[in-house]
């Protein structure tokens, strides 16, 4: 990736940049979720190597139902739900897998072009994970239906662990709003076969035939004395 501190971009010292924030249609939410796999001893003889991925964020999906007092509105009348008081950035040190937080900050949620099952809108947003209960205070969910705002304010006990996918059913009524206990599921299970993994969209990237190389300079053929190409620039952290 390209070095830099912005989003998508991996710092001097391996860290890469996370944020949730754009997660304005599938395409580009699926651009934000971050895969990371660290497998050890590898013998350099062996050809195939194989490695095990897992998602560094968590997913939430709300299903969205309106109740008393909404006579007369439907799901297109649910515009937004932006998440507030949780973590808007976050680093993943690429040597061990390490997630740190960043500071909290606003961010919207992702309306389905379709509704799950009965719910009049459905929701999905990436969080970064927030492991440890009572770490962040101040939490809250805003839905906008027709355009009067109606806030869900997050207790300080839950926790959105990382590969997890949370699926709360939500209803919005005229005197407030009311979620139902979460289905928690492992995001890399296939919702629809359990025995299989999930199916994740791949936009695939042409890539023009060539060489290249792999792995880490040990920096001990500055000069390229030995014309071989290899370890000529100075040390680098193993990445393996």
């Amino acid at each position: 990736g390209t070095t830099g501190t912005n989003p998508g971009e991996i710092t001097t010292d391996y860290k890469y940049n996370i944020t949730v924030a754009g997660q304005t249609t599938e395409a580009a939410q699926n651009g934000l979720d971050v895969l990371y796999a660290k497998t050890t001893d590898v013998a350099k003889s062996k050809t195939a190597v194989g490695l095990t991925f897992n998602h560094v964020l968590s997913k939430v999906t709300l299903n969205v139902t309106l109740g008393d007092g909404m006579d007369g509105l439907g799901g297109s009348d649910i515009t937004v739900v932006t998440f507030s008081g949780m973590p808007l950035t976050a680093t993943l040190a690429l040597q061990d897998g390490t997630l740190t937080a960043g500071p909290a900050g606003d961010f919207t949620a992702l309306k389905a072009g379709t509704a799950s099952g009965s719910a009049d809108a459905t929701f999905s947003a990436l969080l970064v994970p927030q492991p440890t209960a009572n770490a962040y205070t101040g939490r809250t969910a805003v839905f906008t239906v027709n355009g009067t705002p109606y806030t869900w304010t997050i207790p300080d006990i839950e926790t959105f662990l990382a590969g997890n996918h949370y699926t709360y059913p939500v209803t919005v009524k005229l005197n407030g709003i009311t979620l139902g206990t979460p289905t928690i599921t492992d995001w890399t299970t296939n919702p629809n076969d359990p025995g299989t993994a999930e199916k994740l969209p791949l936009e695939l990237v042409k890539i023009t035939a060539g060489t290249f190389l792999m792995g880490s300079s040990n920096g001990s053929n500055i000069g390229d004395t030995d014309n071989s190409g290899l370890n000529t620039t100075a040390f680098e952290p193993r990445l393996f």
